[in-house]
Parts: structure tokens; sequence; C-alpha cells
């Protein structure tokens, strides 16, 4: 894909001289559409590109160039036209002509895209995945330590999202999800960053914070937000979620840091009942470590028999006769002593260990 273009004729805006039939398959411009124009026909109003100014240049100073450009075909459509300019030059060395030799880059642009995309995107949801978070992570802190301003890393986690699961299917949980994505996305700042970690969790990074207290507002709206009620398979349906805060720089000086408290302050948030949001604070760490140590010992409470059945009686006032019993287990932790079922069902059931 060829074109000729006139160095002489400044006067006449360096007019297209020749262009080949493979131009007009390309662009949808015929030859006499097309010559006696300049070539910034091909631009349309997309004179916001870098390498505008690069190609001007060359054609001012008489350099050869290669440039990629947004430009469209005579109907509109859009195609990325990568541009190799050379200069011909007469016996004298004055330059008299350029010959432009288009190239459509359109299907590897798309593809990079493409590859773009799932290298950095949920598949599900389409927001940020691990690698784009911590990338934008990384951004708002560097601002940060310019501006003087706060950053909030944000951990939300649903509450009981496994029975929506277990009850409906796993297309009405990822539904779920979706739709979740879609409004916590809705409450954010452009940007601000919300991405999804897998599963039910989600991380919203907030940058450029004038206060502190500002992340409790927008914590408090994310709640609301996914709280209200939605229809999944037919069914109306009500969620709610557990966030926990971390602040830079106060919670950490680097972002395993921060990720790291914002989630044991969300797992504080789920003990307070979930549906609530808590900043983080440095003595939640014993807690996480003795939920921690709980949730390891639970992998082998049965194979090492330390799981008790006790029986309760049920009497009837009246006659004072033993009418049945309750059967109640109970957990012997080697280190731990007797741990009531309070203290370690709801975690079996969160973490699948009472299979």
């Amino acid at each position: 894909n060829a074109i000729v273009i006139s160095a002489a004729d400044r006067a006449a805006d360096n007019p297209v001289l020749y262009v080949n039939p493979a131009f007009t398959l390309m662009t949808g411009y015929a030859p006499e559409e097309a010559i006696g124009r300049n070539a910034r026909l091909l631009l349309g109003r997309d004179w916001d590109q870098p390498d505008i100014v690069r190609l001007r240049d060359a054609v001012r100073y008489a350099r050869d160039a290669r440039v990629t450009l947004r430009c469209y075909c005579k109907d509109g459509t859009l195609f990325w036209n990568e541009i190799a300019l050379a200069s011909v030059r007469d016996h004298g060395g004055r330059v008299t002509h350029f010959i432009a030799i288009l190239n459509d880059l359109t299907e590897r642009m798309r593809y990079e895209e493409q590859l773009e995309q799932q290298a950095n995107h949920d598949a599900l949801t389409g927001l940020a995945n691990r690698n784009l978070l911590n990338d934008r992570l990384q951004q708002a802190m560097a601002r940060t330590q310019r501006s003087g301003a706060a950053v909030a890393v944000m951990l939300l986690d649903l509450d009981r999202f496994k029975l929506v699961n277990d009850s409906l299917g796993h297309p009405a949980g990822d539904e779920l999800i979706c739709e979740v994505a879609r409004r916590l996305a809705a409450c954010v700042r452009q940007g601000d960053t919300v991405a999804r970690l897998g599963g039910d969790e989600f991380m919203i990074v907030l940058s450029e914070l004038i206060a502190e207290d500002d992340a409790a507002g927008i914590a408090s709206k994310l709640l609301q937000a996914i709280s209200a009620p939605m229809r999944l398979s037919g069914h109306e349906m009500v969620v709610n979620g557990s966030v926990g805060v971390s602040l830079y720089p106060r919670d950490g000086a680097v972002a395993a840091t921060l990720v790291k408290n914002a989630d044991v302050a969300m797992y504080r948030a789920k003990d307070l009942g979930g549906n609530r949001f808590q900043f983080y604070a440095p003595e939640m760490n014993a807690r996480t470590l003795e939920r921690l140590e709980l949730e390891n010992g639970l992998r082998y409470a049965l194979e090492h028999d330390e799981l008790e059945l006790h029986y309760q009686p049920k009497v009837e006032l009246q006659t004072g006769r033993i009418v049945g019993a309750e059967a109640l287990i109970r957990w012997r932790h080697p280190s731990l002593g007797l741990i009531p079922p309070a203290d370690f069902i709801p975690l079996a059931e969160e973490t699948g260990r009472n299979q």
C-alpha cells in the first residue's frame, strides 16, 4: 500500500501525487479522491496523537520516519496504520517527493489488546486482576509520597457466598459476582481501582485521600451498594459483605503489608457479625494468629481423634424423667485445651474442614 507525496509543492500543502490500487482497497478512497489532497484526510478529526508530531517534523525537515497512527477509512472505520515514510532526492540532493508505505496493523493491535486484557483483567467481571492491582497500588503509593495524601486498601468479601452456589448453582453465583463487581465500580472515582482477587473477594484501592476518614464513607457506600436487593435466576436476594481497611502510610510501608493488614481487618469484621467495615489495628494480629492456629489444627482434628461427643440429657420438668439427649461435639486441642463448638464450628463451615 503506497502513496507518493510531493515535497516540492509546499504551497499546495504537500499534495498526494499517486496512490496504488492497494491503497484504495485499504482505505476505500479512489485515486481521484486522494490525489491532490493532503494525506491527513486519513486522520479524520483524530489529531490528538503523539506520532502526528513526529510525522509532521519528518516532512518538514525531510527526514525518514516510521510511525503508527489511528486512521479512518472513507466509511469511518478505524484502522491502525503503520506508516514508513522515505524521502526521494534528485541529482542535486534536494528532496522532491516522499514515498509512504502503509501497513494495516489492526488485527495485530486487537490481538495485543486481547493479550493485555487476559493478562491484567479478571475473565468473569472484566475488573483488574492481581497483576494490574499491584501495579496500580504501587503507582498510588508513589503519588502519595509526593503529595502527602493517603491511600486506602480495602478488602471486601461477601458474607455466606457459598450458600448461593450451593442453593442456586454456580451460574447464579457468577451472576452475583458480576453484579457486585458492577456496583462496586460505580461507587469509586475514575482514578481508583476495583479488582477481583478470585472467588468472592474484591480489593479496592482509593488514591489521593485528603483525610483518612474519607475511607470510612466509601466503605459504607460500598456495603450499601452491594446490599441492595438483586434478582438471581428468578429469585430476589440480598447479599452483604465484610470490608477490611488499611491505610498507607499508617498501616504499612509496602504493598504486601497493606494487603495483609486489610485482610486481617476484614476477618475481624466477619468475626463481629459481617455486613460492616473495620479499620486495621495492630492488636488484630494476635486474634488472626489464633484463628490461623485453629484453622490449621482443624485439618488434623479428625485424623488425631481430637473431636469428642458429649451427651446432654433432656429432662421433663414435671416428672424429672430423662426423655432424650442432645449430642454435642467438643474439640480437645492438644495445646489450647477444650474448645467449645461456637469457636470452631463456624470456622469449619467457612473453610470446609467439616467434611
